[in-house]
């Protein structure tokens, strides 16, 4: 039977499907959203019973945050404010707390849609559509920090494409092992393209990651 967390003044509190809001740690459910005044987190024992709000930023949009937890100590959130998009760290603690270890990082880049990963070896990615002269194409940006602080790695930010355009632009890192990225992005509608990034080489050719159109409505 469904627990209700919250409620919130937003038709969609937790963003685009794509950008990740809940998970489970320290025998806890974490659960990410925007109550329509800032973003904020709870968690519960058991699914029904939750916390209080914990704000984790001021103000802000629901569409514009995403987290990625590393599967043992620390959740990573980015989050697209106007034309910057920031990055911070935070140990998860067992009592539904959060550490963190900076403040937010501006990482000198961005816009809409930011979607955050963490590769094998602690570095964050954050895809993310930018928008110049109302034209959107997909971007990716990385930072060479493992510490909760944000420093871009050389040839980042990336433009993954110059011909996918349009008001609904993605661009998803997802970690593979050995501190390799890949990167789907595309737009609505379209077919959806795919670039590996090897730690080593660096940038493979575009190719088709898959046929199957992604239909979004934001």
């Amino acid at each position: 039977m469904p627990s209700t967390i919250s409620t919130s003044t937003l038709s969609s509190p937790n963003g685009a499907s794509r950008q990740r809001q809940m998970f489970y740690a320290n025998n806890l459910f974490w659960v990410f959203y925007h109550n329509g005044t800032d973003g904020v987190w709870r968690t519960s024992i058991d699914g029904v019973t939750w916390s209080d709000e914990t704000i984790f930023n001021n103000g802000g949009g629901a569409v514009s945050h995403c987290i990625y937890y590393d599967g043992s100590t620390y959740v990573h959130l980015s989050w697209a404010a106007g034309t910057d998009v920031f990055y911070r760290r935070g140990q998860l603690n067992s009592d539904g707390t959060i550490t963190w270890s900076a403040g937010w990082q501006n990482t000198g880049t961005g816009q809409f849609g930011a979607t955050i990963t963490v590769d094998s070896n602690g570095q964050p990615w954050i895809g993310y559509r930018r928008v110049v002269l109302e034209v959107s194409t997909p971007y990716v940006t990385m930072s060479t920090a493992t510490d909760g602080t944000w420093a871009t790695g050389a040839g980042f930010p990336y433009q993954l494409s110059a011909v996918i355009v349009g008001d609904h632009v993605f661009a998803i890192p997802i970690t593979l092992s050995g501190g390799d990225v890949y990167v789907v992005y595309g737009t609505h509608a379209s077919t959806i393209r795919g670039q590996l990034y090897d730690m080593t080489t660096g940038w493979s050719a575009e190719e088709v990651a898959s046929t199957t159109e992604i239909q979004i409505n934001y």
